[in-house]
């Protein structure tokens, strides 16, 4: 997978939570991709329990923008972004690691209490 298709991912990605289209997720995810967020929880796996987990965000109705340039290594994608979710501003760190066909195969999001702030 070439550096240009995992920003497009990642672009993907922040398209995707701000549309609020649980079906977009099987666009992005492999079917038995795991999603640790925030990194260190228990892990959703699979696209079902990825999809429910996702329903929460969207049902809220988060927007989601990019706050710097994707990084991009190996099989990785790194990428800083905000997401505004119920009045709270979110800094978050995510991790995707694709397989050969372009699929995330595991995200981790990397934030805290911490990187929480009113909007």
């Amino acid at each position: 997978m070439s550096i240009e298709n995992k920003v497009k991912q990642v672009e993907y990605y922040i398209e995707l939570l701000n549309s609020h289209k649980p079906e977009m997720l099987d666009v992005l995810y492999h079917e038995h991709a795991t999603v640790e967020d925030p990194y260190g929880s228990p892990a959703h796996e699979g696209i079902d329990a990825i999809k429910s987990f996702y329903n929460g965000a969207f049902e809220a109705k988060i927007t989601a923008e990019l706050t710097g340039p994707v990084r991009v290594a190996g099989d990785s994608a790194a990428f800083c972004f905000n997401v505004v979710y119920n009045g709270m501003l979110m800094e978050i760190i995510d991790v995707f690691q694709f397989d050969e066909n372009d699929k995330v195969i595991s995200m981790k999001a990397y934030w805290s209490e911490a990187n929480i702030s009113q909007a």
